[in-house]
């Protein structure tokens, strides 16, 4: 049960009692169907626990104190509501000698709203259980429709020419398309890169000529790929799993390294910990890809894809203080949306972006969360 429920009966059990006035009113207890009401002039300070009442128009507004029912202590401490001293203007009694139309109640929604001090709490626990359709996309049976393009990124581009030039095992994965996805916007800017993984030395070629201005690293556990140092390429010989070594390599990049590859034994522990060493090390809007995920390294289970995936949640965090939705009001300058938005707890939190799955591959983004958006402060 939602932990708001019980108040809404609650409250309407209460707001179909009669309302009794405080002695300071002259006037005898009335309910909710009387059809006149005179205040004294004398009624000054109230002690409210209620809304507040008006007439047909809404243009007088009355103080009305609850009904002297054995129900209402037990609710005060479970609403949270105070007693608390409330200061009128005087009320001259003429203004309500012709009086026509009885005083009735603020419309149900309205008591309802001020009855429910957690109603964003409803709301919220309601969307996480309420029932939504499933997810089969079927059901179409129509003709397939050809698109005018073949893929997300532009046929034979700069990394997949590349690619046939140095001919990596990438190219066999079909993973250098995805590459020019996420890096062609930095490539220029690029700094330092990271293979986890050297083999025969074709990737850290490839990404010395993709990468213009960039040193690459190489990381692998075979002595023998020390030959494929060379121009921009440095290899160094550890394991990726031993945050030792990672942390031996990362002292070779002061200013922090731009993109990581790993590309390395392939083995689901091993990703996990260069995964969980190495991103919170990278500068602030790093890349972090990890290939060969899945059956067809023998994770049948998707174990790393979940794991990776578990930080998704973290991305759309907004904390119950914000406005819902968002934006608040377009019509709005877009500086005064925001001056303060709170920090995240956790540290993936504040600092991914982005999270992309193709097949067999995995790509993090890092960055400022909700800090890159600088709608939200006005820019």
């Amino acid at each position: 049960m939602l932990p708001g429920t019980p108040v809404v009966g609650f409250g309407l059990l209460v707001c179909s009692f009669g309302v009794e006035f405080p002695s300071s009113w002259n006037g005898r207890a009335t309910s909710n169907h009387d059809e006149k009401v005179r205040p004294s002039p004398s009624a000054r300070k109230l002690r409210l626990r209620s809304p507040v009442w008006c007439n047909h128009e809404g243009s007088t507004r009355l103080p009305m104190g609850w009904a002297k029912t054995p129900l209402v202590p037990s609710l005060k401490p479970f609403l949270g509501w105070k007693d608390h001293a409330c200061t009128l203007p005087p009320i001259d009694p003429a203004a309500y000698a012709g009086l026509a139309e009885p005083l009735t109640a603020m419309s149900l929604k309205t008591r309802l709203k001020r009855l429910i001090p957690f109603r964003s709490e409803l709301r919220r626990g309601w969307n996480r259980i309420r029932p939504l359709p499933p997810l089969t996309l079927q059901g179409y049976s129509g003709p397939d429709r050809p698109s005018p393009h073949g893929s997300p990124v532009e046929p034979d581009n700069l990394l997949e020419q590349l690619g046939k030039t140095h001919q990596p095992t990438k190219c066999l994965h079909d993973y250098l398309k995805y590459y020019h996805l996420h890096f062609q916007g930095v490539r220029l800017r690029v700094r330092a890169v990271l293979e986890i993984g050297v083999d025969s030395g074709k990737s850290l070629s490839l990404w010395e000529e993709y990468f213009p201005n960039a040193t690459i690293h190489g990381l692998d556990v075979e002595g023998h790929c020390r030959r494929f140092a060379g121009g921009r390429r440095k290899v160094h010989i550890g394991d990726a799993a031993d945050p030792g070594c990672l942390e031996s390599v990362l002292r070779h990049e002061p200013e922090g390294f731009d993109i990581v590859i790993d590309d390395g034994s392939h083995r689901m522990e091993h990703q996990l910990v260069a995964f969980n060493y190495l991103l919170p090390r990278l500068n602030s809007h790093a890349i972090y890809a990890i290939e060969d995920t899945g059956p067809c390294v023998g994770d049948d289970g998707l174990r790393v894809v979940r794991r990776v995936a578990s930080l998704i949640p973290g991305i759309y965090d907004w904390p119950d203080t914000m406005p819902r939705p968002w934006p608040p009001d377009w019509t709005l300058p877009r500086k005064n949306f925001m001056s303060h938005f709170p920090e995240p707890d956790h540290w993936a939190d504040r600092n991914i972006i982005g999270i992309s799955f193709y097949r067999w591959l995995a790509i993090v983004n890092r960055g400022r969360n909700p800090g890159d958006n600088r709608y939200f402060y006005g820019e």
